[in-house]
């Protein structure tokens, strides 16, 4: 960048400079000189044009790399404070259990013991899910995870899930199923953790109670798998981050929000397993209404997937 600048102001002396000796060779009139000047340089001052250019370009695009480095980094910061701020909680909670199991205390209490060693299983499974996620993101960005594809049925699958969050959660929790297609072509094991994201961030997200339909439908070469919560919903604008790595709406991170757990990991899962998958994924949402992920999954593997869009 210096070197450019140098070079340019070297020119623009010499351009100076000349023009001062073609003046001080004879009385010719103003006009005529420029016209000799530029006749007789004009190379010269193609090539200050161009390296003017250049310059500017540079400049403009070491600004533009300064910006894009200031907004990594800050996501960076935020995701480590998230990330230290959200798994104090699992493993103060761990370490807590472990220690009321080791003193003793609870060996004529059977209940209370297997209450603790409960909570200490799924904390601690908490920190191994979240883990294997951030893996299996890095696998999936890389393009190194294989698919195990087959034929899938949806309703046991999200059965088994609405159950288990029903039993945890403290709001009451309504569930539909309007499945017109009951089987995709998947991974099993990929597509679960797909509708686990999704109702996890319906729970986070919900209101007085939790709502959430799930429809299946078959268009074109293409099966959609649509979940949708009546939650508080994301604004319009927000809606192009939202599948980001480590980006959560601007709504989830105002401090006058309640915090909610979570680093912003979810629907990027979500987007790079659907990506993996040949297929899609499209987001809708109004604030204050409701907030709907659609799951595009190919009949085959020939099927090209549609856009994605938010709308």
């Amino acid at each position: 960048m210096l070197a450019l600048m140098a070079i340019l102001i070297m020119q623009v002396f010499w351009m100076v400079n000349t023009l001062i000796l073609y003046q001080e060779q004879g009385t010719i009139p103003p006009q005529e000189l420029l016209l000799t000047f530029f006749d007789d340089n004009w190379l010269l001052i193609l090539s200050t044009i161009l390296t003017n250019v250049a310059v500017v370009i540079g400049i403009t695009e070491h600004l533009r790399h300064m910006e894009q480095n200031e907004q990594m980094n800050q996501i960076r910061s935020d995701f480590t404070s998230a990330m230290i701020h959200d798994m104090k909680s699992p493993l103060s909670s761990i370490i807590m259990g472990v220690r009321a199991l080791q003193s003793g205390k609870l060996d004529a209490k059977p209940e209370i013991k297997a209450r603790y060693f409960r909570i200490v299983e799924e904390e601690a499974g908490h920190l191994l899910a979240l883990t294997n996620r951030m893996l299996t993101i890095a696998k999936l960005e890389d393009e190194r995870l294989m698919l195990a594809k087959t034929s899938v049925e949806l309703e046991p699958m999200l059965q088994d899930i609405f159950e288990k969050y029903g039993a945890k959660v403290q709001k009451p929790m309504h569930t539909e199923l309007h499945l017109q297609v009951t089987r995709v072509w998947a991974d099993a094991e990929y597509l679960k953790e797909t509708l686990i994201n999704l109702t996890d961030n319906a729970v986070k997200y919900s209101r007085d109670d939790i709502r959430i339909s799930v429809t299946s439908r078959q268009e074109g070469h293409f099966v959609v798998v649509s979940v949708r919560d009546e939650g508080i919903g994301i604004a319009r604008e927000e809606l192009p981050t939202i599948f980001n790595k480590f980006e959560r709406a601007a709504i989830f991170k105002n401090k006058t929000t309640p915090h909610v757990a979570g680093f912003g990991l979810g629907l990027n899962y979500v987007y790079h397993v659907m990506q993996t998958h040949g297929g899609s994924v499209k987001a809708s949402s109004q604030k204050g209404r409701y907030t709907q992920i659609d799951l595009y999954f190919p009949n085959d593997q020939t099927t090209n997937p549609p856009n994605d869009q938010l709308t």
